[in-house]
């Protein structure tokens, strides 16, 4: 019965019309109906999807949105999507973030598809956003790249879910100019009609059938209305099967002699590579590998990685295994199931027939990681977990204890790398102790003694010391210090030129083994490998040497940063001596105030805000905005807790102040049945603007 509907669906002409007729078609239960749409999702058939879901919405048939985590990358007209979005029930919302997630979708369709999942929360459901909205957001804001289906849905978003970094993100990035009334025209023209009616963006009649996209050549041959029919019957022609002929050429495809139909039958017979690449999802899942040389099949399987069908090209190394000109797309499935977190389908075909040859370490780091993680990497999992909690805390030093905790354990390499990124946020005087650990960590996995990254350390130094070079102390350390530099680099040219000089000879030595000598072993030209023993001792001395030095450095850096630090403390500590001794603001503001009053319930007023009262203070942080509405819906509820701390100006018993946060003041007056919003200002502008007030 489904496959009859499908098939229905599939030559169903898009029209509003005969939408709502085959609408009729439909299963009349809800879980068959629901039954039908999963199969045609899972048979990836667009062309059956688009009209059995319009159809279905259009006779206000319940449909699960769970159906668009697959779904949406079949809807690629974004009228049709923004259907789906807004008629279908359930979970809208994670539905169509697990479709974004998929991976499937382009970019258009991702930003439509997460304005649709933030106007279902916001406006529809009264649902507190997922945060996964805003992180798929924010990605998909830096790949905005000047194009409007894209920006002007994330802006709308923006506007929704007030994220102050999504609206910092796309404000930044956005090149749409009138970026308010773009928004307006998007949901004027995109959104508001098609959730009034879901045909909205359909034909009211079907376009003629044409044909496009090859060269037709006659399914039948010519042949005159009087000549004798080709069927033999006798018959003139125009008396027996031109009718018949006549449908046929209508059908013609670009084969000579076969309809479009028939060609569909045998297609795989036809298949170039320009058509595989120019079918859909759906012809592309039907196709019959068995019927296609390697050639095709190599490049069928790299469409489908391309579009996200990674279940189907796993599903046929499976079954056939891994042949040598089959590599590159089964290298790909892994690649781009690892980008994709589908650890379940790599572990499925790392090791399938063909593979054995292949070396695993070619495969990149994401890959590798996800071989090596059977899911209890317990020590990767409180990596990953402690520098979630460091970045979190976002005090300047987030890598610092990591980097420490990789140098002294078990991933020392990894701790360099992690503890040169850690110096950009550490404080000056403790630079020195994380290079030092550095270098000791060098030392262990017998590195060379220098670290690429001191270079930048150094420069950091120089510029911090610029502006206190005054007392001929600091000159003479600061001398002492650059000849020390000068000794460290010499070291390292000789040891750079040493191990060149071993390098040379250990080729020279390994080309002379292996020369086949043809006279006697004793005639054969003698090797001196007392000079590679003496070179190597002397670039351990040298080794040791710079080890030195470095130490010898570190020390003068360090005493030389401490001293400055003192004198600069010290510099600090005369120019506030004198100062003179600035007023407590704390104490000023008090002074404009009366004492604080018992507050007992209050009645319920409403707020008056001042003209412009919002865009007036659009240069204020967010969250301060966010803080004195919410505070002026508890003054105007008449909450007494929201009483609380008010104070009466001293000059105009009338006029009310309340705090909003640390640095700002809102000013009111509470009347019997109303609440007069004055002002919200900075605090050290109160006394200039009771005066105005007042006045």
């Amino acid at each position: 019965m489904n496959s009859e509907i499908t098939q229905c669906a599939r030559e169903c002409p898009l029209s509003k019309p005969t939408l709502r007729e085959f609408a009729a078609e439909l299963p009349p239960d809800d879980s068959a109906l629901d039954g039908l749409i999963e199969e045609v999702v899972e048979n990836k058939d667009e062309l059956a999807f688009i009209r059995i879901l319009l159809s279905a919405f259009s006779a206000n048939r319940r449909v699960d949105a769970r159906h668009l985590v697959e779904g949406a990358s079949l809807l690629f007209d974004l009228g049709h999507l923004a259907a789906a979005a807004t008629h279908t029930c359930g979970e809208v919302h994670l539905a169509l973030i697990n479709a974004v997630a998929n991976n499937k979708l382009d970019y258009e369709q991702k930003a439509l598809c997460l304005f649709a999942a933030g106007r279902w929360c916001v406006k529809i459901a009264n649902e507190p956003i997922p945060p996964e909205l805003i992180t798929r957001a924010r990605i998909l804001a830096r790949m905005m790249r000047g194009n409007p289906y894209i920006e002007i849905p994330l802006i709308a978003l923006a506007e929704l879910v007030h994220d102050d970094g999504l609206t910092s993100m796309v404000k930044s990035r956005t090149t749409v100019k009138n970026p308010e009334k773009k928004v307006e025209l998007f949901y004027s023209e995109m959104i508001d009609p098609v959730a009034d009616n879901p045909l909205e963006y359909i034909a009211d009649q079907a376009p003629p059938p044409g044909i496009s996209g090859y060269t037709v050549r006659r399914a039948v041959p010519r042949i005159g209305r009087n000549d004798p029919c080709p069927c033999g019957s006798g018959k003139k022609y125009k008396k027996c099967c031109i009718n018949r002929d006549q449908d046929r050429l209508k059908a013609s495809s670009s084969i000579p002699g076969l309809t479009v139909d028939e060609v569909r039958a045998q297609r795989e017979k036809f298949m170039s590579p320009e058509d595989i690449m120019d079918m859909s999802t759906y012809e592309l899942t039907q196709l019959d590998f068995s019927k296609l040389d390697n050639d095709l099949i190599n490049l069928l399987l790299q469409e489908l990685n391309l579009r996200g069908e990674l279940e189907i090209t796993a599903r046929f190394f499976e079954q056939n295994g891994v042949s040598e000109d089959l590599m590159e797309p089964w290298i790909e499935l892994i690649e781009d199931s690892a980008t994709a977190g589908k650890r379940e389908i790599i572990h499925r075909v790392i090791d399938l027939p063909g593979t054995s040859e292949f070396d695993k370490e070619r495969f990149s780091l994401i890959v590798r990681l996800m071989l090596n993680d059977d899911g209890n990497n317990t020590a990767l999992k409180l990596l990953e977990e402690t520098a979630m909690e460091e970045l979190e805390k976002d005090d300047g030093c987030a890598a610092n204890n990591l980097a420490y905790a990789l140098l002294d354990g078990a991933y020392p390499a990894l701790g360099i790398i992690v503890a040169r990124g850690a110096i950009a946020s550490t404080s000056f005087l403790d630079t020195d102790l994380l290079v030092e650990q550095i270098l000791k960590t060098r030392d262990k996995l017998n590195l060379s003694p220098d670290d690429p990254f001191e270079s930048i350390l150094n420069w950091r130094f120089n510029e911090s010391i610029a502006e206190l070079k005054t007392s001929k102390e600091l000159m003479e350390a600061q001398e002492q210090l650059a000849y020390k530099d000068r000794e460290v680099d010499h070291l390292k040219s000789q040891l750079t030129q040493l191990s060149s000089e071993i390098s040379n000879k250990e080729k020279e030595l390994k080309r002379r083994d292996s020369v086949q000598v043809k006279q006697h072993e004793s005639e054969a030209p003698a090797i001196d490998k007392t000079e590679l023993h003496n070179l190597r001792h002397r670039i351990d001395t040298l080794k040791g040497e710079l080890k030195d030095r470095h130490s010898e450095r570190n020390l003068l850096r360090r005493n030389l940063r401490l001293a400055l630090h003192d004198l600069d403390k010290l510099r600090e500590q005369q120019e506030e001596s004198v100062k003179p001794a600035s007023p407590d603001p704390e104490q000023l503001e008090e002074d404009l105030l009366l004492p604080e009053e018992s507050w007992t319930q209050q009645p319920v007023r409403i707020p008056e805000f001042p003209r412009k009262f919002i865009e007036s203070h659009q240069d204020l942080p967010k969250h301060v905005i966010r803080h004195a509405i919410a505070l002026i819906g508890r003054l105007a509820s008449g909450d007494p807790s929201a009483f609380s701390g008010t104070k009466r100006i001293r000059s105009n018993r009338d006029i009310l102040r309340q705090r909003v946060g640390a640095q700002h003041r809102l000013l009111f007056r509470a009347h019997s049945d109303t609440l007069e919003i004055l002002d919200l200002i900075n605090r050290r502008d109160l006394e200039k603007k009771i005066k105005s007030v007042a006045g």
